[in-house]
């Protein structure tokens, strides 16, 4: 894990950082976060960025532990909800196994779990582990291999549109999609340069069974395709790209 490189995001991190909370087509991380809020139980954001869920966050729960690895990230989280009295803010690298963590009844770690090294993120996973209680919930939200496909896939279909024959739309779609065929196999898609972790559904299930957490539901968090490529043409509709949100339970 990488401070210096976050810290680095920090000045322009909404440029550079999609916003998953915000760009929810149909609003199922607001709903699945509901589920499990209860103004008498603490919570945690475990690689709160700059502050994007906290706002949300702070009015449902007793009190919101905000964890991040860079500390500039967290000045600006602090900015985003700083009216919320019930938050705490801590730096931590959660890839070492002696992180700090303070038991919660419920996390959130949105798109932390995307490191290209398999060993640092299942450290991170541990640490989340960690601080849920043993029949706590966490909710974890993911990149799709599938869905990183299926851009592939609509962008030749874009490209074939545009006059392209099959051959030539397939080699026109390959650089942006994924120089990702090499490394595929290990569900790694280059998002600006940065070689990223996607999972697949049924690796994900395992992973997490692996790391102490007992998958109970697969959600599409749907994104317009806007986000994904510059000024998409108005047939590009459904289906749309998506991240996994995984509901889980603490074994």
């Amino acid at each position: 894990m990488d401070q210096r490189y976050w810290d680095r995001v920090a000045s322009d991190y909404d440029g550079e950082i999609f916003d998953s909370f915000t760009s929810d087509r149909t609003g199922v991380l607001v709903r699945r976060l509901e589920t499990f809020a209860d103004r008498s139980a603490p919570a945690a954001d475990a690689g709160c960025g700059v502050g994007k869920y906290l706002p949300f966050l702070a009015p449902r729960f007793a009190r919101v532990d905000a964890y991040d690895l860079s500390g500039e990230l967290l000045k600006q989280a602090r900015t985003a909800a700083g009216r919320f009295e019930n938050i705490r803010y801590f730096k931590r690298n959660f890839a070492s196994p002696s992180a700090t963590v303070f038991p919660v009844r419920f996390a959130l770690c949105a798109n932390v779990l995307i490191m290209a090294d398999t060993a640092i993120r299942e450290a991170v996973l541990r640490s989340v582990a960690r601080m849920v209680e043993r029949g706590g919930h966490a909710i974890f939200l993911i990149p799709s291999v599938e869905s990183a496909l299926l851009a592939h896939h609509r962008l030749m279909e874009w490209h074939r549109q545009d006059g392209l024959s099959p051959a030539e739309a397939s080699r026109a779609s390959i650089a942006p999609a994924a120089k990702a065929g090499r490394r595929l196999a290990d569900g790694l898609v280059p998002i600006d340069g940065v070689p990223t972790k996607h999972f697949l559904r049924e690796e994900a299930a395992v992973f997490f069974r692996r790391g102490g957490f007992a998958p109970l539901q697969f959600d599409k968090v749907e994104y317009g395709w806007e986000t994904e490529f510059e000024s998409p043409p108005d047939w590009m509709q459904a289906p749309f790209p998506w991240d996994w949100l995984v509901t889980t339970k603490r074994l």
